[in-house]
C-alpha cells in the first residue's frame, strides 16, 4: 500500500514538473539577460535538489530500503545477474576495449570541434538554450550537472524501478518504465530529446544492474552533463564565436 501511494505521488510530481519545466523553458528561451537566466538556473537546480534528491531519499527511508543506496536491492537480483551473463560472453580483449576507447574519444573530439567552429554545442533536441553563455553562468551549469547526476539517478535508477517492481513484481517491467518516464520528464527538448534521454536511461540502468553500484552510474550521468553543461560552453567561450549577453 505505502509503495502504491508513494508511487502516485511521485508520477503526480513528475507530470507537474513536466509540464512546468516545458512552460519555464519556452520563457528561458526569450530570456537575454544572464540576471534573468541565472534566476531560472536556480530554480531549477532547487526543484532538482527537492524532487529527485530529498524526495527520493525520504521514499527510501519511509520503505525502510536505505541500504539500497549502496547494495542492489534483491529485487533487481534476476534482471542483474542476466545482464552479466550476458556480458561475460562479449569481447572484452585488450584490443577491443582500446578500438573503442579510440572511437569515443574520435566522436568527443569532432563535437568539441563543431561547437568551437559553429558556436553551437551538438546536443539531443531542443537544449542549445540551455547551455551557459558566460563564466557566471557556467557555474550554475556545473552545480545542475552535479545536481542531475546524484538526484535524477537516484530517483530514476532506484527508487522508481523499486517502486514498480514492489507493484508489478518484474524487475525487467519496472526500469522499462521508469526508463519511460525518464525520457518524458525531459519533455522540454521535443520528441528528440524525450528519445535521446530515453536511450540514455536505458544505458545508465544497463551499467546500473551490471555493476550493481549506485555511484558509478551517478558519476556517468554527472560526466555527461558536465560536457553539455560547462565543458563544451567552456570552449565556446574560449575558442568559439563570441554571444552577447545582457
Amino acid at each position: 500500500m505505502l509503495s502504491l501511494v508513494l508511487l502516485a505521488v511521485s508520477i503526480g510530481l513528475l507530470i507537474k514538473c513536466a509540464v512546468d519545466d516545458r512552460r519555464e523553458y519556452l520563457l528561458f528561451k526569450t530570456l537575454a539577460g544572464t540576471a534573468d537566466r541565472q534566476q531560472i538556473y536556480r530554480l531549477w537546480l532547487f526543484k532538482g535538489l527537492v524532487l529527485f534528491g530529498l524526495f527520493g531519499v525520504a521514499q527510501l527511508a519511509m520503505l525502510g530500503r536505505l541500504p539500497a543506496l549502496f547494495v542492489l536491492p534483491a529485487e533487481f537480483a534476476p534482471i542483474a545477474a542476466m545482464i552479466r551473463a550476458r556480458i561475460g560472453a562479449l569481447d572484452l580483449s585488450a584490443d577491443h576495449l582500446i578500438g573503442s576507447g579510440i572511437s569515443f574519444g574520435t566522436g568527443v573530439a569532432i563535437t568539441m570541434i563543431v561547437a568551437i567552429r559553429t558556436g553551437k554545442s551538438i546536443g539531443a533536441g531542443d537544449f542549445d538554450a540551455l547551455r551557459p553563455r558566460n563564466r557566471a553562468e557556467l557555474g550554475w551549469g556545473a552545480l545542475l550537472s552535479l545536481n542531475a547526476g546524484i538526484g535524477e539517478e537516484l530517483f530514476f535508477r532506484l527508487v522508481l524501478p523499486l517502486l514498480f517492481t514492489d507493484l508489478a513484481g518484474d524487475p525487467l517491467l519496472g526500469f522499462a518504465l521508469a526508463t519511460i518516464a525518464f525520457g518524458l520528464a525531459h519533455a522540454y527538448q521535443g520528441v528528440v530529446g524525450v528519445l535521446t534521454t530515453g536511450l540514455i536511461g536505458a544505458f545508465l540502468a544497463f551499467v546500473y544492474l551490471a555493476t550493481g553500484n549506485l555511484f558509478i552510474v551517478v558519476a556517468i550521468h554527472a560526466a555527461i552533463d558536465l560536457n553539455a553543461l560547462v565543458l563544451q560552453p567552456w570552449l565556446m567561450l574560449r575558442f568559439g564565436r563570441p554571444r552577447k549577453v545582457a
